[in-house]
């Protein structure tokens, strides 16, 4: 019968980068290939026994599944960063925006669930991780990081019940202290808990350091797996790889290497990019959204009705069902979806914009403004003989 997840090209590909799956490589008299001397190993794979090698011995890291769980986890480091500065552009725009106050903690009480994000994400991309290619190494991080991010998620819960409980001036009271108060009874009295203001402090701190080093992890290059065959097949720790040389070139102390260059221009092109991009967002994209979501609210003027209600809860809940109040809350949840796709999905648009004028900058820096290029005839000379002589003419 057919296996459910039969071994493809995919699979066969990633089985000549590892080392230990290469190890397994044999002969059809059962001679290793890769326990003889390099020079050795090519003769030796006339007689490999590819067929046992393919269908046994590799194993299967790619599974075919039409779902988006693949791109999610492959890609996962771009949406967090989307994610991540979506996120900090609400936080400075609902800073600066009077009646969003959340409770006199304005932008900030965003920050929990924000932080969370960087050990949610790395906890989901260990996860398909460990499904992805089942062994035990993969099955300790995944348990690690889902303990961390376990940590993590329950620190922000803490953290954001305490900021929607306690307004921002109690605990503003609390850490100017009552020593210059007239009246120190009313003072006390209207201050934060002391143990309330500890473990807020306790959990936002460790919300802090969790988040920064998850992030710090997820966008630095990863390295590669102790199995990898040769760690050069990773773009990144080429790249990395590169700028461990020499800063400068040989027998000069100011001319940057050529790979140092690009890799500065490389960085330089995505920052004006996501330069554009969060400025855009924090002067356009982020007030409009707040904007129509204020509109949508007053819509359904449901504080007012719920100041009707008393202290009763009862009438609190019949407000908070009407299809009204629950189509207002539909239409704010599209609302912020919409927005957010139009902020991941304009990253494509200032690219091409972005890449157009550093283009345009790059041919005039190269051959001028208004000359003609007489080494374009060359180059396409050039390019015609070497052609030929790899494809000789009839």
């Amino acid at each position: 019968a057919m296996p459910r997840y039969p071994r493809n090209y995919d699979d066969w590909n990633e089985a000549f980068w590892s080392l230990e799956t290469l190890s397994k490589l044999r002969t059809t008299s059962g001679d290793s290939v890769m326990a003889a001397s390099p020079a050795e190993r090519w003769p030796l794979l006339e007689r490999a026994n590819w067929d046992e090698f393919l269908s046994t011995s590799c194993q299967k890291t790619h599974r075919e599944l039409r779902w988006w769980t693949g791109l999610l986890a492959s890609n996962r480091r771009i949406f967090l960063l989307h994610a991540l500065t979506f996120g900090g552009c609400f936080v400075t725009v609902a800073s600066s925006t009077p009646h969003w106050d959340f409770n006199g903690w304005h932008g900030l009480a965003m920050l929990p669930p924000v932080l969370s994000l960087p050990p949610l994400c790395g906890a989901g991309g260990l996860a398909f991780e460990a499904w992805a290619h089942r062994s035990l190494d993969s099955r300790k991080r995944f348990l690690y990081g889902s303990l961390l991010a376990a940590l993590a998620l329950l620190a922000a819960l803490v953290a954001a019940v305490i900021m929607a409980a306690v307004p921002y001036w109690r605990f503003e009271r609390s850490l100017a202290g009552c020593a210059e108060a007239t009246d120190k009874i009313e003072c006390e009295s209207l201050r934060a808990s002391p143990h309330l203001v500890a473990v807020y402090f306790l959990c936002a701190g460790a919300l802090l350091v969790l988040s920064l080093a998850w992030a710090v992890r997820e966008f630095l290059p990863q390295p590669p797996p102790p199995s990898a065959f040769d760690a050069n097949l990773l773009f990144e720790r080429r790249t990395t790889a590169l700028l461990r040389k020499r800063i400068f070139v040989p027998g000069s102390w100011y001319r940057l290497r050529k790979e140092l260059l690009a890799v500065l221009q490389m960085q330089s092109f995505w920052g004006i990019v996501w330069a554009i991009k969060l400025a855009l967002c924090s002067l356009v994209l982020m007030p409009a959204l707040i904007d129509s979501h204020d509109a949508l609210a007053e819509s359904f003027p449901s504080s007012d009705l719920l100041h009707l209600g008393g202290a009763s809860h009862q009438p609190a809940l019949h407000v908070l069902l009407q299809p009204a109040h629950l189509l207002r809350f539909l239409l704010n949840g599209v609302l912020w979806a919409v927005g957010a796709t139009i902020y991941v999905a304009e990253t494509l648009m200032w690219y091409q914009i972005v890449l157009t004028f550093w283009g345009g900058a790059s041919g005039i820096r190269m051959h001028g403004m208004g000359r003609p290029s007489y080494g374009h005839a060359k180059e396409i000379k050039a390019m015609q003989l070497a052609l030929e002589r790899l494809v000789p003419l009839a």
